[in-house]
Order: structure tokens, then C-alpha cells, then sequence
């Protein structure tokens, strides 16, 4: 076949497309716009076992290559989801967390594989980042029941999903949290002058004390401190009251008791005392104490 025989001109294909198509099927038709080569007409064989351009190829594989190397040695947990949310990339960390391989995960939902992590917010989150292309940063409570929280960090990937990389806090960044939650409570509690809160270690020693409960005892912080709760009640009320808080630690479960608080005047209060036990991996075996001033409750709904 000439090389005549494999130019054609646009108009001249698409007057004779069926003969040009046969001749095609032998060999490649270079079709011209204005005397110039513009296209090519060839086989489906002869398209398939065309040699792929190295020069294009070889630093994908090589930058891929790459990638999943220094993937491979972070620290952080790494997966990325397309816009189905099927895991599209996983990392040795990542898989370490799951219990999972890369290869067990590719393709799938990870909702799918681990289901208890469908109620998370974490997924909005990921959906809004698919959506606005702003990363995300965030703490998440770990999907595997007793590790420790962890910071996420969320960015759009691959035109259109989400890389995902995660790393357990640190104890550091627990305490941080505990206290900034801890100093939440307590602002919210000055809206109402009948509850305080303290926090008491396992001996029943107060650690932390609510501006509401100071001023109820009459006792500053760093008196508090110095005492345990039994001592702020008098001696025929300390028994019962260790053991309602022994109770509180031992039975994880929630418990109240009236007492009376001695104060430092001299005087004293009528309280209710809920007691709730809070351990974690932090500092362990707190109790946590709401008091309600029992007459001041009174008062404000008005039946004193």
C-alpha cells in the first residue's frame, strides 16, 4: 500500500467512510485538514498494541513509586477515598489501625468494612471537603473501643475525594482537652448559682473546685485542695458518704446522697451531693461531685 493510499482529506472520508474504514483495518489513514496531517484512522488491534510513549509513563511510575514509599514510612495513618468513599490509597500505619491490608480495602467502603464507624461525624466532614475543597481538621473519638482519640486531618485528593491522615493523641493533647472541657462546664454552671461541681481523686481528695462550690463552703482553692470532701461534712455523715463514693468508683454507675457541708463561718448547708466516677487514660479513678444547694433550689422555684 502506497503512501497515498493512507492520506485522505476530511472531506474525501466523509463522503467514502466506508472504504477508507476497510483500508484502515490494514493500515493506519492519516487524515488532512487544508493539506495538514489532523488525525489518525486506525484499527482497534493496531490502537491496542501500540507502544505507550515511555517518556510519559516512566515518571508516573516512577513519582507513584515514590509516593507509596514515603507513605510507607510516616508515622501517621494514611487513607484516601474517592468520591464514593471506596478507599483508593492505604498506608502500613493505616492498616495496622484497621486490621486490614491495602489490598482488602482498596475498592471497598470503608462504612462497609467497619460499620460501627457509620454514626461518626467524621464523614460530613468528608463530604464537605469533597464539596468545598478546604481541608478539615479535627478530633474524632477512635473507632476501635479503648484507644485513645484521635486528630484527624482531612484535605481533598485526587480530584474530587478526600486523603484522610490521623494520629492518636498525644497524652499531653488528652489533658489539654479534659481541661478546656473540664473550664466549659464550669463557666456554663455560673448561669446557676445552686449548682457547683468539684473533682475529687480516687482518695475522695478535692483536685478542682467550681467558683459556685467555693463560695458555697467558704473556702478558697487552695484551701479546698488541702481537704478531703469527708472532712467538709460532719463526723456522723462521713461514713456514708465514703461509701457512696467508694460505690460511685467501684460500680461505674451514678449515685446521690444528702448531707450537710460544715462551712468555714461555722455554719452550715443542706446539699445534695450527684456523684458520678469519670475514668480514662489520663488520670484515672476521678469522682466527679455536683452539689445543689438544696435551700437556694428552693428558693428559685419559689417554695421557701
Amino acid at each position: 500500500m502506497s503512501s497515498d493510499d493512507t492520506t485522505v482529506s476530511a472531506a474525501d472520508i466523509s463522503r467514502n467512510f466506508g472504504d477508507w474504514q476497510s483500508k484502515a483495518l490494514q493500515w493506519p489513514v492519516t487524515i488532512t485538514h487544508h493539506g495538514r496531517p489532523r488525525l489518525m484512522l486506525v484499527s482497534v488491534e493496531a490502537f491496542k498494541n501500540a507502544e505507550p510513549k515511555r517518556e510519559v509513563d516512566e515518571p508516573a511510575a516512577e513519582l507513584s513509586a515514590q509516593f507509596r514509599s514515603v507513605l510507607s514510612h510516616i508515622k501517621e495513618a494514611f487513607y484516601a477515598l474517592d468520591q464514593n468513599f471506596q478507599v483508593i490509597e492505604a498506608n502500613a500505619a493505616a492498616e495496622d489501625y484497621f486490621g486490614l491490608t491495602r489490598e482488602a480495602m482498596l475498592g471497598n467502603d470503608l462504612r462497609e468494612l467497619i460499620p460501627h464507624t457509620r454514626d461518626s461525624f467524621a464523614w460530613d466532614i468528608y463530604r464537605r471537603v469533597m464539596t468545598t475543597g478546604e481541608q478539615a481538621e479535627f478530633k474524632v473519638k477512635a473507632s476501635i473501643r479503648g484507644r485513645p482519640k484521635l486528630n484527624v486531618k482531612a484535605f481533598p485528593y485526587d480530584g474530587g475525594g478526600v486523603g484522610v491522615m490521623f494520629t492518636s493523641l498525644e497524652i499531653a493533647d488528652q489533658e489539654s482537652v479534659l481541661r478546656k472541657r473540664g473550664e466549659g462546664l464550669f463557666k456554663a454552671l455560673k448561669c446557676e448559682p445552686a449548682l457547683s461541681v468539684a473533682v475529687l481523686n480516687g482518695r475522695g481528695g478535692i483536685e478542682l473546685a467550681s467558683d459556685a462550690f467555693c463560695a458555697l463552703t467558704g473556702f478558697d482553692r487552695g484551701q479546698l485542695e488541702t481537704l478531703t470532701l469527708a472532712e467538709l461534712v460532719g463526723a456522723a455523715e462521713r461514713a456514708p458518704l465514703v461509701k457512696a463514693l467508694n460505690e460511685a468508683l467501684r460500680e461505674d454507675a451514678p449515685t446521690s446522697i444528702d448531707v450537710t457541708l460544715m462551712t468555714k463561718a461555722g455554719g452550715d448547708k443542706k446539699v445534695r451531693l450527684s456523684l458520678g466516677a469519670a475514668a480514662h487514660d489520663v488520670v484515672a479513678d476521678e469522682i466527679v461531685v455536683c452539689a445543689v444547694d438544696v435551700e437556694m433550689m428552693a428558693a428559685v422555684r419559689g417554695t421557701v
